[in-house]
């Protein structure tokens, strides 16, 4: 057990420079043509829209009252509570 645990950082770090590279292996690729330009244009359009409609709101009003009752009621398991707008219930 001790063994796996003085692993973590070090597979997180594995991880981390993973993601670098294929960050900067796809940001120096191609565009490709003008369709598929316009192809990604129109879903980068689409997921800042709904990105925009699911922030916006009451939302961070919902994270505030999910903290309030954590701090309040703590044997009462809250999965993903910042996440999702459902409460896990036992």
């Amino acid at each position: 057990m001790e063994k796996i645990i003085r692993l973590t950082p070090l597979l997180a770090l594995i991880a981390l420079l993973f993601a670098a590279y294929k960050a900067h292996y796809v940001s120096w690729a191609a565009p490709g043509n003008a369709r598929m330009q316009e192809i990604a244009s129109a879903i980068a359009e689409g997921a800042n829209a709904f990105l925009i409609q699911f922030y916006s709101g009451n939302r961070p009003h919902r994270c505030t009252l999910r903290v309030h009752d954590f701090v309040r009621f703590p044997r009462y398991p809250m999965i993903l509570s910042f996440i999702s707008p459902v409460r896990a219930r036992l």
